[in-house]
């Protein structure tokens, strides 16, 4: 497996996990992610105090610098391509159908947010990141 914190993992976790991984896919092993909420965990302060903010170290985790910078660069909280490009976890990733079965169930929940509501009223202001409750979102078709 891969620890993000970096304890003792190849290539020192954060955002070089993927290093780690193309490493444990060119040998043609299987790989496990350990504790990926350490985007926002770790992230150093003022780096994640908004909901934007959040998910540019999302996407810069997942999608790598050059991604991240393009999908994000109106919200990021500090330019993401003035380094060399970083290896994405989300490319070493085969597609996989959400939709396999009926009925089939979606609150589009990330897993984080900026509040909690329930039928449409607030019941908690506060900013929430519970990878509990993650849905399926929707995702452009590679085609």
């Amino acid at each position: 497996g891969i620890d993000v914190f970096g304890r003792g993992c190849f290539g020192g976790g954060g955002f070089d996990s993927a290093t780690a991984l193309e490493r444990i896919l060119a040998a043609g092993m299987s790989a496990a992610l350990f504790a990926p909420a350490w985007t926002v965990e770790r992230a150093p302060p003022g780096e994640c105090d908004t909901l934007a903010a959040a998910e540019a170290r999302e996407a810069r985790f997942w999608l790598g610098r050059a991604a991240a910078a393009a999908a994000t660069s109106a919200t990021s909280p500090r330019p993401l391509t003035s380094s060399p490009p970083l290896p994405a976890i989300a490319s070493h990733l085969a597609p996989r159908p959400t939709l396999t079965d009926l009925p089939f169930f979606t609150n589009f929940d990330p897993g984080f947010g900026p509040h909690t509501f329930s039928s449409g009223t607030l019941t908690d202001p506060r900013p929430y990141y519970d990878l509990r409750r993650t849905r399926p979102q929707p995702t452009p078709s590679p085609n």
